[in-house]
C-alpha cells in the first residue's frame, strides 16, 4: 500500500496504472481500495490506519474526479494531465462501491450511504449506459460487457445490500437485488453450454453462436447483426475469420462465472432465480 503518487494536475494521492505507465487508472484505485478495505477487519494499530487511508485516498480520487454527473465512474486520467478518459466500464463502478462500502464498515461515517447510493442507483438505471438501451422495452436491457467485468459490479452491489442493509433507501436495495438476480437468470440462460458444463463470456449475446444468436433475435426481436466476439472464439488464429473460428471456453470466463454466482449466492441463494 506504498504506491501512492500526486496527481501533477489535480493535486490529489492516487494510484497508477503501472508503474510504467503514465496513466491514473479508475481500477488500480478501485481494486486497491476494496483490497486494503478487506484487510482492515484483519488489522490493527499502524497498519490498519495505513490499509485505512490508503483505501481513502483510492476512493476520493475517484469520487471526486472519476466520477461523472450521472453517477457512474471514468477509466482514468494520465498522471500530468486533466484530460479525462471519460469511457464507463462496469467494474469501475463496482470496485468504487465494494471500497465505499468496506470503509463504511470499519469507520460508520455517514457520508458513505449516500456516495453508495449514488453509486447503486446509477448501476441498476435501465436508461444509463452500462445498460444495453437498443430495446424499448425496458425489461429487455441488460448490462453489456464481458463477464469478468461484470463480476465486480455484481460484487459491488452484494456489498452494497449487506453492508449498508436498512441504511438504504427500500426502494433502492429492491432495484439492486432485481437487477443482480435478472442478470444472474440471463447469464445463465444464454451463456451457459449443458454440453460442458462452462460458460461464455460475453452478456452481448449477439456476439455467441450462430444458434445463440438465433434465440436472440427470436426472443429478444433485436435488430443488431451477428457479431463473433474474439474472447469466445479459439485463439492463435488470426488468419481465420472470426466468425469461422470454433467457439471456446478460458480459464477467466469460468473463474468469473464462479465468482458471479458466488456473489449473487449472497443476495438469494438460487439458480435461475427469476424469469428473463
Amino acid at each position: 500500500m506504498t504506491g501512492l503518487v500526486t496527481h501533477e494536475k489535480f493535486g490529489c494521492k492516487c494510484m497508477k496504472w503501472h508503474i510504467n505507465k503514465n496513466y491514473v487508472a479508475s481500477i488500480s484505485n478501485g481494486a486497491g481500495a476494496v483490497c486494503a478495505g478487506k484487510l482492515l477487519q484483519h488489522s490493527s494499530g499502524h497498519e490498519q490506519e495505513a490499509y485505512y487511508n490508503y483505501a481513502k485516498s483510492c476512493v476520493n480520487f475517484l469520487l471526486e474526479h472519476m466520477q461523472d454527473d450521472d453517477g457512474f465512474i471514468m477509466d482514468g486520467v494520465g498522471l500530468d494531465s486533466d484530460s479525462i478518459n471519460r469511457m464507463k466500464w462496469s467494474y469501475n463502478t463496482g470496485t468504487c462501491l465494494s471500497a465505499i462500502c468496506l470503509l463504511y464498515k470499519h469507520d460508520h461515517d455517514e457520508q458513505w450511504v449516500n456516495k453508495a447510493k449514488t453509486l447503486a442507483e446509477a448501476a441498476t438505471h435501465r436508461g444509463k449506459f452500462i445498460f444495453d438501451r437498443d430495446y424499448g422495452d425496458w425489461n429487455k436491457r441488460f448490462w453489456w460487457g464481458p463477464s469478468y467485468f461484470i463480476q465486480h459490479l455484481i460484487e459491488g452491489l452484494a456489498d452494497y445490500l449487506e453492508i449498508m442493509g436498512d441504511k438504504a433507501p427500500e426502494s433502492t436495495r429492491n432495484c439492486c437485488k432485481n437487477e443482480v438476480l435478472r442478470h444472474l437468470s440471463y447469464f445463465r440462460k444464454y451463456c451457459y453450454d449443458q454440453n460442458d458444463g462452462l460458460y461464455f463470456m460475453s452478456f452481448d449475446i449477439y456476439k455467441l453462436s450462430s444458434e445463440i444468436f438465433t434465440r436472440y433475435k427470436d426472443q429478444f426481436g433485436g435488430h443488431k447483426t451477428h457479431d463473433p466476439s474474439h474472447e469466445d472464439r479459439m485463439g492463435g488464429m488470426d488468419n481465420v475469420d472470426v466468425k469461422d473460428r470454433p467457439m471456446c471456453k478460458c480459464l477467466i470466463g469460468a473463474a468469473s462465472a464462479a465468482r458471479i454466482f458466488f456473489q449473487g449466492a449472497r443476495v438469494q441463494a438460487k439458480m435461475d432465480p427469476v424469469d428473463v
